[in-house]
């Protein structure tokens, strides 16, 4: 699949490639992927997009309400 995208993307294509949307709110939350200005373009390095939902991976449940729970008490 990564072979279908580019190295760079234009946010229609990153939220494609994450089959996420709300791209645009992400960056102005910072819950968001890094991304790239180039000018009046935002893009998305795909090794950026990759880093960003490994960043989100858990193996349980526990994990994850565990993960949460540290981000509340920062």
């Amino acid at each position: 699949m990564a072979s279908d995208f580019p190295e760079y993307m234009t946010t229609r294509e990153a939220e494609r490639y994450c089959r996420l949307g709300g791209f645009a709110k992400r960056r102005v939350t910072g819950n968001g992927p890094e991304f790239l200005k180039v000018g009046s373009r935002v893009l998305y390095a795909r090794s950026a997009l990759d880093a960003w939902l490994t960043a989100r991976a858990y193996r349980n449940t526990s994990e994850l309400s565990a993960a949460r729970a540290m981000a509340e008490e920062t």
